[in-house]
């Protein structure tokens, strides 16, 4: 026999058959991981620059079919300026570019991208530019935050929280993909 404390006001534990909280226990968490995931909240909007009336440019930078390298290079800058010869980019503060073959490689698949041939100027910008890599990291925290809520406000769990005087260990709730 198990002794399971009754409800947080109850001063004496009450005695349950061992079976029936197994059995309460795992119907609650079959509930749980049966449940259809909620769609997550759409992010907040995000209004990267759209210089030349295209697509912006984190959706630019996946259609260049970049080597891993200079899709990195890519995905830490955001485009100030594009004009008939030349590509401006500025790349976010704390971000270096080391291999001059990325940049040339960026360069070439600005060109093809674009159709005409592009000079690349890569201009040092401040640490908060809005990035694909800063897009994509903001899209992740929306999605944990949202995962936490939903999992805090749903009633089953809200109902084992209380039955069982139990608690969510910080860090373990994950969005589903």
């Amino acid at each position: 026999r198990l002794v399971v404390p009754e409800k947080k006001n109850s001063e004496k534990p009450r005695v349950a058959p061992e079976s029936g909280i197994k059995k309460a226990a795992i119907s609650a968490a079959a509930e749980i991981i049966s449940a259809p995931a909620p769609a997550p909240a759409p992010a907040p909007a995000l209004s990267p620059p759209i210089v030349d009336g295209s697509l912006p440019w984190h959706e630019v930078v996946p259609m260049l079919g970049l080597d891993p390298m200079t899709l990195q290079l890519a995905n830490n800058t955001t485009l100030a300026q594009l004009g008939d010869k030349e590509c401006e980019l500025l790349l976010m503060g704390g971000h270096v570019s080391l291999n001059k073959k990325s940049e040339k490689n960026l360069q070439q698949a600005l060109s093809d991208y674009y159709g005409r041939t592009l000079q690349l100027i890569l201009t040092s910008g401040k640490a908060d530019l809005l990035t694909p890599n800063s897009i994509a990291s903001r899209k992740v925290e929306v999605r944990q935050q949202q995962a936490v809520s939903d999992a805090m406000s749903n009633e089953l769990v809200k109902k084992i929280i209380t039955e069982f005087d139990a608690r969510i260990i910080e860090g373990s709730i994950k969005p589903i993909d």
